[in-house]
């Protein structure tokens, strides 16, 4: 959507980093969030489609942010 910017945390359900980082991707999340800036988490193992199309996903957590719809370099 023009003018948001999507934080997206893609993890998996087995990943011990992923657990961790979890409480502070949250406290992340709702300290920030606003009409402009939305987090996700997304379970990439079970969204393999949505991972590919992403690219650059090989190892978890992987975060990645978007803008306007557009991935972030």
């Amino acid at each position: 959507e023009e003018g948001k910017t999507a934080i997206v945390d893609f993890e998996s359900e087995r990943c011990p980093h992923c657990k961790a980082i979890a409480p502070t991707f949250d406290e992340l999340a709702s300290k920030f969030s606003s009409d402009k800036v939305e987090f996700y988490v997304i379970d990439a193992e079970k969204l393999d489609d949505v991972s590919f199309e992403v690219g650059g996903i090989t190892s978890y957590p992987t975060f990645i942010a978007f803008k306007d719809g557009n991935k972030m370099e």
